[in-house]
């Protein structure tokens, strides 16, 4: 028998009758994490390491719809608890890594629809079908693994707003899948306000000086890291001034401009005066005796306006909780994952 029929033979007899009891078990898993599923899993969220977090969370399919904790950090709200839970009159909070898991499951079904309702499909054809298969349910399993970056700290801040009260600034609250649990990470946090590392260069880019000098010490290996914090300090005054400077004429043109009374010299006088005012520029010398400090330090963030600032962690707490339906879900698509993918090898091996 040759490869084509041999292939032609293994999808007729072996791989199509096989479809429709992984599409059910993929359906299983779709009802899991779909918004049909309207029950409520209330949950003890717990540290492994210290007693800086308790509460409970209620989880409905991907969102949150309960949530009741209690923070307890040396640096946080002066040491003393700190109660916190959810809104019931604002929208839950979305697990994305879960809508990603379901978007997932739900494209995996959709190829297995795609290789039943073409009967006569080419070989190769259905080849791309299951590989396709594969990929899907290897990425559903994946976001049960663990977060992606932007779903959470320094990428993504969770709305202040759903919480009562509102979260305050210096602390982040994210919530995630990790190993298939679910997860809430608390970090406290301290705005940093000393200057050059604080230097939003680019807001819509969330690029501060620090993120700026960090990059630059990778990108350029020639050079000696104090010498690029020296030129990028140096280009970072030449910018702050070249700024000013247009700032400043714009002061000038207002305060000459018509309709203003031009006899009197306090307006006018008040923006020379600001021309000479000295900056508050540190020396490069004590720039790099802190440039170890805030280089390794420095996170941006967002606060909650989302603008973006600059901040150091003082102390963090991961609480988990082994929700026993994720664990079943993962253990479900790992099962699949591995019979899908002897099926796709010996496919491969035919073609």
């Amino acid at each position: 028998m040759n490869k084509k029929r041999e292939l032609a033979w293994l999808i007729k007899e072996i791989v199509r009758p096989r479809l429709p009891q992984i599409k059910e078990g993929l359906n299983s898993c779709l009802r899991q994490v779909s918004e049909d599923n309207e029950s409520i899993f209330k949950l003890p969220l717990t540290s492994h390491k210290s007693e800086m977090l308790k509460g409970t969370i209620s989880r409905q399919n991907y969102k949150i719809v309960g949530l009741n904790i209690s923070i307890r950090a040396k640096s946080f709200n002066g040491g003393t608890p700190y109660d916190l839970k959810l809104k019931t009159t604002k929208k839950p909070i979305l697990i994305r890594q879960l809508l990603d898991c379901h978007d997932r499951i739900y494209n995996a079904v959709s190829s297995i629809d795609k290789a039943l309702e073409a009967p006569e499909v080419a070989p190769l054809v259905f080849l791309s079908y299951i590989e396709r298969l594969s990929q899907h349910i290897c990425a559903a399993k994946l976001a049960l693994d663990k977060p992606n970056p932007a779903y959470i700290f320094p990428e993504y801040r969770t709305p202040s707003a759903k919480f009562e009260p509102e979260m305050p600034q210096q602390m982040s609250l994210d919530f995630f899948v990790n190993n298939s649990e679910l997860t809430a990470d608390f970090q406290s946090l301290k705005h940093v306000t000393k200057k050059p590392w604080c230097t939003m260069l680019s807001r819509r880019d969330r690029l501060s000086f620090a993120d700026h000098v960090r990059a630059q010490i990778s990108k350029d290996r020639s050079k000696s890291v104090h010498q690029i914090i020296a030129d990028e300090y140096q280009r970072l005054l030449d910018w702050e001034k070249r700024r000013s400077g247009i700032e400043k004429t714009n002061h000038l043109n207002e305060a000459k401009s018509p309709g203003q009374n031009t006899n009197s010299s306090t307006s006018f006088g008040s923006t020379l005066k600001s021309m000479f005012v000295s900056t508050g520029d540190i020396s490069l010398s004590t720039l790099l005796k802190s440039a170890s400090k805030y280089l390794e330090q420095s996170i941006t963030y967002v606060d909650n306006q989302n603008d973006p600032y600059v901040v150091h962690i003082l102390e963090k707490c991961e609480m988990v909780t082994s929700d026993p339906i994720l664990l079943s879900l993962s253990i479900k698509l790992d099962s699949l994952e591995k019979v899908v993918r002897r099926i796709h090898e010996n496919l491969k091996n035919c073609s």
